[in-house]
């Protein structure tokens, strides 16, 4: 059991701080459910069935800008 000492040692947040974390994790989970929704649709359209990954985002570094 923790004695007095050690439990003021426990971070607390007010209520008004709690709100905004709150807050933060609600919208940062609505972008992440918009950004998951966006990303399914855009394999249906446009992925043949096949989920999208940056390895269909390659690079020619014989055509990059660097060896002109």
């Amino acid at each position: 059991m923790a004695t007095p000492d050690e439990e003021d040692d426990v971070p607390r947040l007010s209520a008004g701080a709690l709100d905004a974390l709150k807050e933060f994790y609600g919208e940062r989970d609505a972008r992440q459910k918009q950004f998951e929704d966006l990303k399914s649709q855009a394999e249906n359209e446009f992925g043949n069935g096949q989920p999208l990954s940056m390895a269909a985002f390659t690079e020619d570094w014989n055509a990059s800008q660097f060896w002109v």
